[in-house]
C-alpha cells in the first residue's frame, strides 16, 4: 500500500510540475500576443 501511494504521489507531483510549465508557456504566449 505504501509503495503504491508513494508512486501515485510522485506521478501527481510530476503532473503538477508539467502543468506549471505549461501554464508558464501559455502565459508567455498570451503576454507576447
Amino acid at each position: 500500500g505504501v509503495i503504491r501511494s508513494r508512486s501515485l504521489g510522485m506521478k501527481g507531483t510530476r503532473i503538477t510540475i508539467l502543468n506549471d510549465k505549461l501554464l508558464e508557456k501559455l502565459g508567455i504566449v498570451i503576454q507576447e500576443n
